[in-house]
């Protein structure tokens, strides 16, 4: 292949790809994790990654990031076709997360406190279903209330 009288290589092959602005400054990564896994990452103007888009085995993920690169949002598939949308404040720590639960057939909410602990989980699986845990995670409270055992 030509252009311009250069020739272009057909396929170029490496283990990672950097792109940088002209001033020489990191602006996206295509490369592979710790796993082999592939990765696309873009950076801001400080060089901190802050959006990414990456493969666990099969599943799909996307990741917004803050300006320390800590995950504000999160966004993936895993392999029994759940999907969920999870949003972080400024340590990292998740306190929301969406769901839909394929494998369980409906679609959840969960709120964690600030530690990361579940506290309040929402589902639709076979009726509306709320359950509240203590700061252990231990559940104490469900509606409609679990049928007492004999």
């Amino acid at each position: 292949m030509a252009t311009n009288g250069k020739s272009i290589p057909e396929v170029v092959e490496a283990s990672q790809f950097i792109l940088r602005s002209k001033d020489g400054a990191k602006k996206a990564e295509l490369s592979t994790d710790k796993r082999g896994e592939p990765k696309l990452t873009f950076f801001d103007g400080a060089g901190v990654a802050r959006f990414g888009v990456r493969l666990e085995g099969n599943s799909p993920h996307i990741e917004l990031d803050n300006e320390e690169g800590r995950a504000i949002a999160t966004l993936g598939a895993d392999e029994n076709g759940t999907i969920a949308l999870s949003l972080h404040k400024e340590d990292g720590t998740v306190q929301l997360m969406l769901t839909v639960l394929h494998s369980e057939g409906g679609p959840g909410i969960m709120l964690m406190d600030s530690n990361g602990t579940p506290r309040i989980f929402i589902n639709l699986l076979a009726g509306a279903n709320i359950q509240i845990s203590d700061a252990n995670g231990k559940t104490t409270h469900t509606i409609p209330p679990k049928a007492k055992r004999k």
